[in-house]
């Protein structure tokens, strides 16, 4: 075998060779909007690349086996407190403890656990900002849902001060002076 030869040998040893679909691993549960629905009803699908259909049916490849409704808590997220509270949702401290990240979770309000209106923004605000790319916006990692069917998503945490407290410490002076 030349040399030539065995250099082409090497990298098709070492090219991934694509995998049957029948051939994937099972998941362990459906999707946390999957399950959203079974609970609420219809939810929005929100796509921001023009080319993709959100309703359209495909496969999908799942990072891993772990079920992807299970809310924060002691299996995977651990809540360590409230950060803030907004007008639909709460943003609660956690950990992932799988990643060994802190992060942000965002939860819907109780109040709000039967408004199917407030519940598609919500869920429009996750799929939204999951597919954001920019320095300037929170990445998501999960959509999810709490035993209580309210959904949450799980993002970066990002440390610092508030532009509240920013605004607070400025000092305005009026024009002209």
């Amino acid at each position: 075998m030349s040399d030539q030869d065995q250099d082409v040998e090497a990298t098709r040893l070492h090219t991934p060779q694509p995998v049957a679909p029948d051939s994937w691993p099972e998941t362990s549960g459906p999707s946390a909007l999957t399950a959203i629905e079974a609970s609420t009803g219809p939810v929005p699908r929100v796509s921001l690349r023009p080319d993709v259909d959100p309703n359209a049916s495909t496969v999908k490849v799942e990072p891993s086996r772990q079920e992807r409704t299970s809310p924060p808590g002691p299996g995977r997220f651990e809540i360590l407190g409230e950060i803030a509270r907004g007008g639909m949702g709460a943003v609660l401290r956690g950990r992932d403890s799988d990643l060994n990240r802190d992060l942000a979770i965002k939860v819907l309000l109780e109040k709000y656990a039967e408004n199917v209106e407030v519940l598609g923004r919500f869920i429009e605000e996750a799929q939204i900002g999951g597919q954001l790319q920019h320095p300037g916006i929170v990445p998501v990692y999960e959509l999810g849902q709490f035993p209580d069917k309210r959904p949450f998503f799980a993002m970066k945490l990002v440390k610092g001060r508030t532009l509240a407290a920013l605004l607070k410490e400025r000092h305005f002076s009026e024009p002209g002076r």
